[in-house]
């Protein structure tokens, strides 16, 4: 007789298992998460662990440095000019953050924190608010008026 058809003679054969998989929180990009018994079985022997090798996806809303979080955020010329408030989404909700005066576009707001959770081997990070200024481009007469008397003011050179 031949080799036998599903293990082709080598003794085991390769099938599909579901698992359930609790991540930790904070995880790192390259840790391994150990199955105890979903691994393989040896010849005659009972089943080993099963490894799994973890990869952190990128999200839409944050970039991931370390367990530090940035998230652009758009702020009005105006508010960044005379400061006031705006809305940025974390992991743990929507936060409303105090904008402060004359604020540039690339400029960060930190809130303490409220990064990637901590770990028994890294600490909590932070979550970054990158400002982006935006300005309107569609003017009505009187606030390209009230904008032209702000340029004379400020000796800005304007069309």
């Amino acid at each position: 007789g031949g080799a036998c058809t599903e293990c082709r003679g080598h003794g085991r054969k390769n099938s599909q298992v579901s698992a359930e998989v609790t991540i930790p929180a904070g995880i790192q990009e390259g840790k391994r998460l150990r199955l105890a018994g979903k691994g393989s079985a040896g010849l005659g022997g009972k089943r080993g662990d099963l490894f799994l090798l973890v990869r952190i996806r990128n999200s839409a809303h944050f970039d991931r440095k370390g367990n530090d979080l940035f998230a652009d955020v758009s702020i009005p010329y105006t508010v960044a000019a005379l400061g006031g408030e705006t809305e940025v989404r974390t992991l743990n909700g929507v936060r409303t953050l105090p904008v402060p005066r004359g604020i540039q576009s690339g400029q960060k707001i930190r809130i303490a924190g409220q990064g990637i959770p901590a770990t028994s081997d890294h600490p909590a990070g932070d979550f970054y608010a990158v400002v982006k200024v935006t300005v309107p481009k569609d003017l009505s007469t009187r606030e390209q008026e009230l904008i032209t008397e702000l340029a004379r003011l400020r000796g800005d050179k304007i069309k």
